[in-house]
């Protein structure tokens, strides 16, 4: 304080008072410690000196070092408050510490609500979609011959639960207008390309579930994660760490060792036991020894074989007896139903759709329905997220299930080709599999009768209530 006082006197200059010297001294304490943390500080506190020591004009370096000071303090709070700002974790100043600490207090502490709600939803989603795994192969048991009233009916359900929600909100506002006019009368261009995936992804996905059996339908849909990885980064530029090409190699290597056996056929019977006609492969085909195979014939009709192929096997026999070709054809099988023969000639067979070829094909088809996923995923994101609308998930789902339905009928044509039904059998077929999605069942013979149809309107329905339920939480 000397030096102040010595530059008033000199220059006869009012002194500043007692208590406004001491907030001079408090800022020049203010600036030393600056001076520690900040370089440019530090040059501007050598400038005010050096004013101080040298001018001549002594009133104006009192004023001017004043106001440096003054300057340089505001400078130092503009700095904590920058640091607070961008979340800066070191800092000498005492108040932007505190007010840092309830920051990270405030961050670090949500709301147990929140927390146990997103803890609720993953929890509900491990079980919802383990459900929906174990019923979409059974489902498919007793609508075996029917794939595509399955896949109609899949797609069906979600176009009266969506509209039920959309057509009421639209017209009466409800839940704030969720759905306002805006949403409404935009194009449906992109819920046409959206559909249109959804049903292949579908219907490839549905006929799969038919005839592979449950553990390949869980890991071979795993071929997503790296044909995801692979579409974006071709499409929108998506680039990957190291781990994370590494896991989706460990995906590509699970998948070729569950196919290995497939393509090899190392696992593979020797022998099976096959049909002379198609009306009884299924009673042949449960037979795993040669004597229980070719003990199948006239004189074997037992109480512990069920009463239709009883009756399938006594009327085989009568129409055998009434034609003398019958009766020789009888003769050079020797009253048997069955033959045991070498797998390799079975998967040959046109009964044979249980054979390792027939499951090879299928996998690689459930494999080829995870490309018209991730498409549909990726153009969903890059449809939407430019929207300046905020569009409602339930809206969103509703008309994509809607064109998803349409494109299943011109669809079904293809597919039913491909199961060996031809076009002019298929509305007979849809038809029937839907009388076995009521319980009425249809075909009595053959290598898949319908001897479960009473069993569909439970497991199918268990899976839709399972389907729909996952839906839900992945909008939540």
């Amino acid at each position: 304080m000397s030096l102040l006082a010595m530059i008033a006197d000199n220059f006869e200059l009012e002194q500043p008072p007692a208590d406004e010297e001491e907030e001079v001294d408090n800022d020049h304490e203010c600036l030393l410690m600056d001076m520690n943390s900040t370089d440019d500080a530090d040059a501007t506190f050598s400038t005010a000196k050096e004013a101080t020591s040298n001018s001549d004009d002594g009133s104006n370096e009192y004023v001017e070092y004043h106001d440096i000071l003054k300057q340089n303090r505001n400078d130092s709070e503009g700095t904590a408050e920058t640091e607070q700002s961008f979340g800066s974790t070191g800092s000498n100043n005492p108040h932007y510490d505190a007010v840092n600490t309830d920051d990270d207090n405030a961050s670090s502490s949500r709301p147990p609500s929140q927390e146990m709600k997103l803890l609720l939803t993953f929890l509900l989603m491990v079980v919802v979609g383990t459900g929906m795994k174990i019923f979409q192969k059974l489902q498919a048991i007793p609508m075996y011959n029917y794939p595509s009233s399955l896949n109609l009916i899949q797609n069906f359900i979600y176009v009266p639960l969506c509209f039920m929600y959309i057509i009421p909100v639209c017209r009466l506002g409800l839940f704030n207008n969720s759905i306002p006019n805006e949403v409404t009368m935009m194009s449906k261009r992109p819920f046409v390309i959206m559909g249109l995936l959804d049903c292949i992804t579908c219907m490839l996905l549905t006929f799969s579930a038919v005839y592979l059996p449950g553990s390949l339908l869980i890991l071979l849909p795993q071929a997503a994660i790296p044909i995801s990885m692979f579409f974006s980064n071709r499409i929108k530029g998506d680039t990957y760490a190291r781990y994370q090409y590494f896991g989706a190699l460990v995906v590509i290597m699970g998948i070729l060792v569950v196919l290995e056996p497939l393509v090899t056929q190392r696992h593979a019977e020797e022998f099976t036991c096959v049909a002379y006609n198609d009306e009884f492969c299924a009673a042949c085909g449960e037979e795993s020894t040669e004597e229980g195979c070719l003990s199948y014939g006239e004189t074997t009709i037992t109480t512990e074989l069920d009463w239709n192929w009883k009756t399938s096997l006594h009327a085989y026999v009568a129409e055998s007896s009434k034609s003398s070709s019958s009766a020789t054809n009888a003769n050079d099988h020797d009253g048997a139903l069955c033959q045991w023969v070498s797998s390799a000639s079975a998967d040959d067979s046109s009964s044979s759709s249980d054979s390792t070829s027939t499951i090879l094909i299928w996998s690689i088809v459930t494999i080829l329905a995870c490309i018209p996923m991730t498409l549909s995923s990726i153009y969903k994101e890059m449809a939407l997220s430019g929207s300046e609308t905020q569009i409602d998930p339930i809206f969103l789902n509703g008309w994509v299930a809607w064109y998803q339905f349409l494109f299943s009928f011109p669809l079904t044509i293809p597919a039913g080709m491909a199961t060996g039904i031809l076009p002019s059998e298929l509305p007979a077929n849809i038809w029937d599999g839907i009388k076995c999605y009521l319980g009425i069942s249809t075909i009595t013979g053959g290598c898949h009768p319908d001897d479960l149809c009473s069993e569909s309107p439970l497991y199918v329905n268990i899976f839709l209530v399972f389907n729909v339920a996952f839906n839900i939480l992945l909008v939540f």
